[in-house]
C-alpha cells in the first residue's frame, strides 16, 4: 500500500479564501518509510492571511513573503509523487493520510486548482484516511472524558509519545504517523 502521510499549515480554515503555508509528510511503502519532506510554501497573491492563524502558527506575514513561490513547491511536490506513483496509471496511486484529513486534502486540492493542474485525483485515491477517526474508535469509551479531540490530546490518551510543537506540520506529520500506527 502506498500511503501519503500529509498534514498543511494554512493562512485560515477556508480553502476557498485562504491558503497554504508549510507541506509537510512522509511517503510509506508497504509499510517502509521511503521520504520525508517539509516545505514553506509563499501563499498565492489572492490568498487571505488571518491574524488567528499567524498567531497559531507563529508565521508572520512578511516570513510568508520570504517562503518559495507555490509554482515552484507545486513542481517540487509533483516530481516528488511522479517518482512513486504514475498518474497515468488509474491503479497506481496514494492514500492519503493526515489527522483531520478532510481539511488537508481540501487545500491540497485547492492547491493543485491554483497551479492549474486538475490532475489531484491521478496521484490519490478517494476517501482519504482520517487518522482522527480511526482515533475515535479507540477512544470510543473516554471520548467524553477529554477536554478536546486535537492530535496532541489524542495522543497523550493513546499514550503516544508527543513532545514539541503542535502547528508546525513536519511535527504534526510525524505525530500523525505515530498515532496511525497506535490506531493499527
Amino acid at each position: 500500500m502506498k500511503q501519503f502521510f500529509c498534514d498543511l499549515e494554512t493562512t485560515g480554515t477556508d480553502s476557498a479564501k485562504h491558503g497554504i503555508i508549510q507541506i509537510a509528510g512522509a511517503i510509506v511503502i508497504d509499510g517502509n518509510l521511503k521520504e520525508t519532506f517539509d516545505w514553506k510554501v509563499r501563499p498565492f497573491a489572492g490568498d487571505m492571511v488571518s491574524a488567528e492563524a499567524s498567531r497559531i502558527t507563529g508565521i508572520t506575514i512578511e516570513q510568508m513573503r520570504e517562503f518559495p513561490e507555490a509554482s515552484i513547491v507545486f513542481q517540487q511536490l509533483l516530481a516528488m509523487l511522479g517518482h512513486y506513483v504514475d498518474k497515468f496509471d488509474k491503479k497506481d496511486k496514494f492514500f492519503f493520510v493526515g489527522y483531520n484529513s478532510t481539511f488537508d486534502d481540501d487545500f491540497l486540492r485547492r492547491f493543485w486548482d491554483k497551479n492549474g493542474d486538475s490532475y489531484y485525483g491521478s496521484f490519490f485515491w478517494w476517501p482519504s484516511i482520517d487518522v482522527a477517526v480511526l482515533a475515535a474508535h479507540m477512544l470510543g469509551d473516554e471520548r467524553a472524558s477529554l477536554p478536546n479531540f486535537k492530535l496532541t490530546t489524542v495522543a497523550q490518551a493513546m499514550h503516544v509519545a508527543a513532545e514539541g510543537s503542535a502547528h508546525d506540520a513536519g511535527y504534526d506529520i510525524a505525530l500523525t504517523r505515530k498515532l496511525y500506527e497506535a490506531c493499527k
